[in-house]
């Protein structure tokens, strides 16, 4: 398993529990000391690539650079809280090798933080935050597996969490929970 440790890796327990806010809140904490990359990970095609950078295209993976910063999508959330560069990926079949190839490659001294549930099969990141609302009764069938992986669970509401983001700290190459 290939470990990066300038990488916070943030999943939930479904959709809707609050992991694009926790990472935004994140992205505006950090933004105000370093550049923080942002990447959005989403495991099936969408096929609206309008405006985007592409950076590799094929049947497995679509990587590019986010350039809108006024829509309502994730990566543009993103964008709009301070982070330097926003990466969106959607990525097929759990074909995650150019996936982890790609943020391998990303400098170690700037942090990044993502958004995907099973990019946490391959890489195992400096932090693992596992978002959970309690009140969502259906939870994905990796979480269960994410639980045993997870640095921390945070619970939340959709908007409001159990944790204190301020906690959270990139120091010497990597991230922290002071």
């Amino acid at each position: 398993m290939i470990k990066i440790p300038h990488l916070l890796l943030v999943s939930g327990s479904n959709r809707n529990v609050g992991k694009t806010t926790f990472i935004c809140q994140v992205i505006s904490n950090i933004a105000k000391e370093k550049p923080i990359v942002g990447i959005k990970i989403t495991p099936h095609f969408h096929g609206s690539r309008s405006q985007k950078s592409i950076i590799l295209e094929n049947e497995h993976v679509f990587i590019s650079l986010e350039n809108d910063n006024n829509s309502s999508k994730d990566s543009s959330l993103m964008l709009q809280n301070g982070a330097s560069k926003v990466y969106y990926i959607e990525v097929k079949n759990d074909d995650y090798y150019d996936v982890v190839n790609f943020i391998t490659k990303l400098q170690p001294e700037i942090p990044v933080i993502c958004e995907s549930a099973s990019l946490r099969k391959f890489i195992e990141p400096g932090l693992f935050i596992l978002i959970d609302n309690q009140e969502v009764k259906d939870k994905k069938p990796i979480f269960t597996e994410l639980m045993l992986k997870a640095d921390i669970i945070v619970t939340s509401d959709g908007q409001k969490f159990d944790f204190d983001i301020g906690r959270i700290s990139f120091e010497n190459n990597q991230w922290r929970i002071n």
